[in-house]
């Protein structure tokens, strides 16, 4: 077989399988610089909304509104311990009314939740609370 005799038809298909290759290529770059578009602007925002959530936590009027904590049911039923940014609260006997306003007031506070624990004795509820902001 003479390869010169399709001398043309081989520069054509040589072209081609470039052209193709080339096109791949751009294809494969554009999706990965998508991508990498994606996950820095999603990183972004979630650095803005950290900064965020750090500006509220270190409000010095968060540690006052944990205190209001005390004051929703009476204080026999409740044992607090607050160090630094950290509080630690045990509520006893608490009936549904109570709970429900403890944990509303909680919810809306600027603060982390550790760990948070209800416990129901019969018609009581006793409740453990880990926060932190």
């Amino acid at each position: 077989m003479n390869l010169i005799k399709y001398k043309y038809e081989l520069i054509l298909v040589a072209s081609f399988l470039f052209f193709l290759i080339s096109y791949m290529y751009k294809q494969h770059n554009e999706s990965l610089n998508k991508e990498l578009l994606s996950k820095s602007q999603q990183e972004y925002i979630e650095l803005i909304q950290t900064d965020k959530l750090e500006k509220i936590w270190s409000n010095k009027h968060t540690a006052n509104k944990v205190n209001v904590l005390k004051s929703i049911v009476p204080p026999e039923k409740v044992k607090f311990t607050k160090k630094s940014k950290k509080l630690a609260a045990s509520f006893k006997d608490l009936n549904s009314r109570e709970l429900n306003k403890v944990l509303n007031k909680i919810l809306n506070l600027s603060t982390q939740i550790e760990d948070i624990k209800i416990v129901r004795n019969d018609k009581k509820y006793d409740m453990e609370l880990k926060c932190k902001w």
